[in-house]
């Protein structure tokens, strides 16, 4: 018998009325189950590569310091001495005599506010990643604590390469904020409202992204569908991450029954820098009517319809605008930076292709990168546009 076994003594009445008794030696190691060691989990990241909780620690310990390495660079860069100096020159009693410049200044501080955050944000999102990693290594028997973490770590992922581009922007440029111009190229009829939709899918992208995005003006054909819109984003580096954009992005609807009918349309995305000068009051020819009661589309109220035109380059803003106090001097800006920008650029290709059928998809033509369409237009820009302005990928034209 051995030292960790058990003896059980067992009572009973033989045949003849004698009480008899029996030893059963029970070993402790037949009935207790054998303690399994804790398994390591694995689960598998977006490229499909297996991987554990050290290396999960170990991706956030290397994020951490390139969060680190981001403070350090935006201290290098004096940003808070630059957002003081232009806090002075907002104070000065003639700032708002140049209102063009004015908001430039506003839209500046408020984007270096936004940067000087950064890393404070980042350090608050990678400690709550760490408190993920500890429970699910509490929580070891279920992956529901893995893949959140996960998802968490590649949002954060994307965050940090961003706000690396941001601090590192290359020219002052990119650094600015930004126009989105949306037109319909021809014609022809199409089952989706393909400008909304964008305009919508650039708005969720961008917001949430921390820049600020308004809608200037919105031209709403008579079936109620945008034919021509123009965006304003204000946030640091705004420009540098929406450049890649400019070109044709053609819309695809097949139809399921039969793959050879299809219709097509074109929205042209033009992306331009804000004006350094405000047009002149001489420049442009101004007209305006009231409109009442008529619901907008990318706009909740048209309360007023806008056609300017700027005269010597017989540039036009045709549509309506709501009712902000500011809306008609946006709409001028606007003008503004469409006058500005240069008219020999090379005019780029087709830049994204959305394809409407049984299985949406839309192709990004630089990267060759697929995504469903209904996660795209949720907002989901990242795989498409961070590669091209991080400098992973080249923008070719068809």
């Amino acid at each position: 018998m051995a030292p960790n076994d058990e003896a059980v003594i067992r009572l009973g009445v033989g045949r003849e009325g004698r009480i008899e008794s029996s030893i059963v030696v029970q070993s402790r190691e037949d009935d207790e189950p054998p303690v399994e060691a804790p398994r390591t989990r694995r689960i598998k990241d977006a490229t499909g590569r297996l991987i554990d909780f050290d290396q999960l620690e170990e991706r956030i310990l290397d994020m951490t310091e390139r969060v680190e390495a981001i403070a350090d660079v935006l201290e290098d860069q004096r940003l808070r001495q630059r957002k003081s100096e232009l806090l002075e020159q907002a104070n000065h009693p003639e700032f708002w005599v140049d209102q063009t410049r004015a908001r430039a200044v506003m839209s500046e501080i408020a984007a270096l506010e936004k940067t000087l955050e950064r890393p404070g944000h980042l350090d608050r999102a990678l400690a709550g990643a760490d408190r993920l990693l500890h429970r699910a290594r509490a929580d070891r028997g279920k992956g529901r604590s893995l893949h959140k973490l996960l998802d968490k770590l590649e949002d954060l992922e994307r965050e940090i390469e961003f706000t690396t581009y941001a601090v590192h922007c290359p020219e002052q440029r990119d650094r600015s904020d930004a126009y989105l111009l949306l037109r319909k190229v021809g014609d022809g009829g199409f089952p989706e409202d393909a400008i909304a939709r964008l305009a919508e899918c650039y708005q969720r992208f961008l917001r949430g992204k921390g820049f600020g995005v308004t809608v200037v003006y919105e031209a709403v054909s008579r079936k109620g569908r945008v034919r021509e819109t123009g965006l304003r984003v204000e946030g640091m580096c705004a420009f540098g991450l929406l450049k890649g954009e400019a070109g044709l992005h053609q819309w695809i609807a097949r139809d399921p029954q039969d793959k050879r009918n299809r219709e097509t349309v074109f929205v042209r995305v033009s992306v331009l820098p804000p004006p350094e000068r405000e047009l002149r009051e001489e420049e442009v020819t101004h007209e305006g009517r009231r409109v009442r009661d008529e619901a907008g589309v990318l706009l909740k109220k048209h309360v007023q319809h806008l056609v300017l035109t700027h005269q010597e380059s017989q540039l036009a803003l045709d549509g309506a605008v709501d009712g902000h106090p500011q809306a008609e001097d946006g709409a001028l800006e606007f003008l503004a930076a469409r006058v500005a920008a240069p008219r020999d650029m090379e005019e780029p290709g087709i830049v994204r292709r959305y394809v409407l059928s049984h299985q949406p998809v839309v192709r990004d033509l630089a990267s060759n990168l697929k995504l469903h369409l209904d996660h795209v237009l949720e907002g989901n820009l990242d795989e498409f546009v961070l590669p091209r302005v991080l400098g992973n990928v080249d923008v070719t034209e068809e």
